[in-house]
């Protein structure tokens, strides 16, 4: 007589592949919030380099003679 039933446990291939899904979900999810935060700063940025270069345009950048 056995003394565990093989029916009650689940396949080992299934719990790897959950646990191969779980991951991937898992760093899916890690990549998406770290790719719409580099996003998000890119744009500030962008946004404050922007304000900054009209104003840089008015220097000549040239040492006044006077």
């Amino acid at each position: 007589m056995a003394r565990f039933d093989p029916t009650s446990y689940p396949d080992r291939a299934a719990v790897d592949a959950s646990a191969r899904r779980m991951r991937a979900e898992a760093f899916g999810k890690l990549v998406h919030a770290a790719a719409t935060w580099l996003e998000g700063r890119r744009a500030r940025l962008a946004g404050r380099l922007g304000r900054l270069a009209p104003a840089a345009s008015t220097f000549s950048g040239h040492q006044s003679t006077r």
